[in-house]
């Protein structure tokens, strides 16, 4: 059976981080990548923790990258102030 091809995409958050551990103990998957994208992290430590989850559980094959297309972090912004709760138009 051949495995299914996965490129993945984070945004940084501590969930994301158990998915890519998670994904790499799949044997029927070959990961082909990680893209952290920056909507709920700052990026560079984002990716810097993604290298070495992956380094530490024998991966350093798979690649990381940081995505040019930013994602919304409106809740991320609004808790490390950087944007005022009260700006947020809550109506859907």
């Amino acid at each position: 059976m051949s495995k299914k091809l996965v490129l993945m995409d984070h945004d940084g958050a501590v969930d994301d981080y158990l998915s890519v551990v998670l994904l790499m103990t799949m044997e029927e998957v070959e990961t082909l990548g990680v893209i952290v994208t920056p909507a709920d992290c700052y990026i560079q430590p984002a990716v810097s923790a993604t290298r070495k989850i992956l380094d530490l559980m024998g991966c350093s094959e798979v690649p990381v990258a940081a995505s040019t297309v930013r994602g919304d972090s409106t809740h991320f912004r609004c808790y490390f102030g950087e944007m005022p709760l009260q700006s947020i138009d809550f109506r859907f």
